[in-house]
């Protein structure tokens, strides 16, 4: 079955404030989806109303199909992996443990661990360069270690779709490119929340731009990252040119203007 999303009209208030105002699209077949937009646009909203942390104030989102009310937790668990922004306090647990946890829809909370979870297990960790930190305490990690740890856990529970807020966030730029490089290449429907834009545009293949709870903008990134898009929604001057490798577009920004969309 094609994987998909479709949200209608989905709006999410908070004290009478519209923090998602309409928003409507439908995509389909794997592939890597990035949530673009300014700060307090409503990109972590929307994914929080994907992964079912909040209830929507109207709207429907349907996932291959069927409404999400309609899927048990462990259906759901076996369908979506969440890798969130905040980094959950596991102070506890070693890696290895955090990672397993994403073996429980598939087995439950008291199985143990066979040979081939551990090597489930194992392969994720390399994949993520943690190979060889299955007992480092996962409290004693740095937050880049720690974010790709949750990633690994969200690779061994097997989903259809990865939602991923931010999954670069604590990573410096080596690990930022390795990380959606690894996300791009997995036969996956992946959907993230992404800061930097070059980076969204080398490595996703269609781009959602929110800007303050409304959906302006979806498609190819050669047809989101336009200059008129970026000086309207983030304020910011710049020139877009194809990039020499991947021929998506390459953002150059100009410095010294004063809040205005013109060159200085």
């Amino acid at each position: 079955m094609n994987t998909s999303i479709s949200v209608s009209d989905l709006c999410w208030q908070v004290n009478g404030q519209p923090l998602l105002d309409r928003v409507s699209f439908h995509l389909a077949g794997r592939g890597m989806y990035g949530v673009i937009g300014p700060n307090g646009a409503g990109k972590s909203s929307l994914l929080r109303c994907l992964y079912r942390f909040i209830r929507p104030t109207c709207g429907e989102i349907l996932m291959n199909g069927r409404p999400l009310a309609m899927f048990s937790r462990r259906e759901f668990a076996r369908l979506v992996a969440v890798v969130p922004q905040e980094l959950p306090p596991l102070f506890e647990l070693s890696c290895e443990a955090v990672v397993a946890m994403g073996l429980i829809p598939h087995k439950g909370w008291l199985s143990g661990n066979n040979a081939d979870d551990m090597r489930r297990i194992n392969t994720a960790l390399g994949e993520v360069g943690l190979e060889g930190y299955n007992q480092r305490p996962f409290g004693k990690l740095s937050g880049g270690e720690k974010q790709r740890a949750l990633i690994a856990r969200a690779l061994v529970q097997q989903p259809k779709i990865l939602i991923l807020d931010e999954p670069t966030s604590h990573l410096d730029v080596r690990f930022q490119i390795e990380v959606l490089e690894l996300l791009k290449r997995l036969d996956v429907f992946v959907v993230c929340t992404i800061h930097d834009l070059n980076l969204a545009s080398a490595l996703c293949d269609e781009l959602l731009l929110l800007d303050r709870g409304r959906l302006v903008a979806k498609g190819k990134p050669s047809e989101v990252l336009s200059e008129r898009l970026l000086g309207e929604v983030f304020g910011v001057c710049c020139t877009v040119e194809a990039h020499p490798q991947h021929g998506n577009p390459l953002i150059h920004y100009f410095y010294g203007y004063n809040g205005t969309s013109e060159h200085p």
